[in-house]
């Protein structure tokens, strides 16, 4: 069998289903008897939330804020890429999620969806994060923009800025992490 033939496998497995198995296959197998097996090292839940199986790193800084909006710098890898935009109501909390690009079903387009587990659940499930072409703030529920740049209270050029940022992310379903902080001072 081809590695083509189960790629479909890949993609619909979501990164929660691989880290249970992972998990399950890492943490130590108790034996009949009661004891404990010591073949396979025990993994933390933090080392596991940094599980990123292409390397790939997309660091979301959040740098300035209007009354409706978070605006900053995307970088892949540690190089900046573009700028991006969110909703400040609805926007994802900081911290270290796993993302792959997949076919949206509400845009019709492939792009990053980022699984964030509080908000997945929330949603029955999923709640369709994702990196996608927008511009403004009120476009957003918690959806991350692109832009070339940062124009008051939205950002300018997301196609251009996304179909660059598309470029330098991995593809054919290999999840990469994303993480989002706040450099904007209290």
């Amino acid at each position: 069998m081809a590695i083509s033939d189960v790629s479909w496998l890949f993609n619909a497995l979501n990164v929660n289903t691989i880290q249970s198995i992972f998990s399950r296959l890492m943490s130590p197998q108790k034996q009949n008897s009661g004891g404990e097996l010591n073949v396979a090292p025990i993994v933390s839940t933090a080392s596991m939330s940094n599980l990123s199986l292409s390397g790939c790193v997309v660091d979301v800084i959040w740098t300035s804020q209007t009354t409706d909006g978070l605006f900053g710098r995307l970088l892949v890898d540690g190089s900046e890429v573009c700028k991006a935009c969110t909703n400040l109501a609805d926007r994802i909390e900081d911290g270290q999620y796993t993302a792959v690009i997949d076919l949206s079903p509400r845009l019709q387009y492939r792009c990053p969806h980022i699984h964030v587990p509080k908000r997945d659940q929330a949603a029955g499930g999923d709640a369709g994060l994702r990196l996608h072409i927008a511009n403004s703030p009120t476009q957003s529920l918690g959806c991350i923009f692109p832009g070339t740049s940062i124009d008051g209270d939205a950002v300018d050029d997301s196609t251009d800025a996304f179909n660059d940022l598309m470029s330098r992310l991995p593809q054919g379903g290999r999840s990469f992490q994303v993480v989002i902080s706040s450099a904007i001072a209290s």
